[in-house]
């Protein structure tokens, strides 16, 4: 609540008094990405590449990495949720959901969809899963 209210003085001040322009754009850019959510991915990107980019900024990590080779822990749970929001938000077939994660077989993500109802069972991840589902309906 503390932060809300000097965000709002801050912005009474700013139109109350004649300002450098370019000092409060950088100012009021840093209040924008410090309270609000991330920046939003136009909806002209396909929901697939969408939810990669959601997902991989979600987990720290660029798309590359995402759809990459490694097999790390926290890179293959990254891809079960890829695999389980896709299966939920898409009819997209097994192949194509492996060809969108860098050229994987069927069976690899059938596999994943099987992982990811296990990871949305828990009701922690899955609420971490609607946030970033939530992201991609703007």
């Amino acid at each position: 609540m503390a932060e809300a209210a000097a965000r709002h003085a801050w912005n009474a001040k700013a139109r109350s008094e004649p300002v450098n322009i370019e000092a409060t754009a950088i100012t009021q850019t840093h209040f924008r990405r410090m309270y609000e959510t991330k920046k939003r991915l136009p909806n002209y990107m396909p929901l697939a590449t969408r939810v990669l980019k959601c997902v991989a900024d979600d987990f720290g990590m660029t798309v590359e990495e995402l759809t990459g080779a490694k097999r790390t822990k926290q890179k293959c749970i990254a891809r079960f949720v890829v695999v389980g929001i896709l299966t939920e938000m898409t009819q997209m077939s097994l192949p194509a959901m492996g060809r969108r994660l860098g050229g994987r077989d069927h069976t690899t993500i059938l596999h994943a969809q099987r992982q990811a109802k296990k990871l949305f069972a828990e009701e922690a991840f899955r609420n971490r899963v609607d946030q970033i589902k939530s992201e991609l309906a703007r």
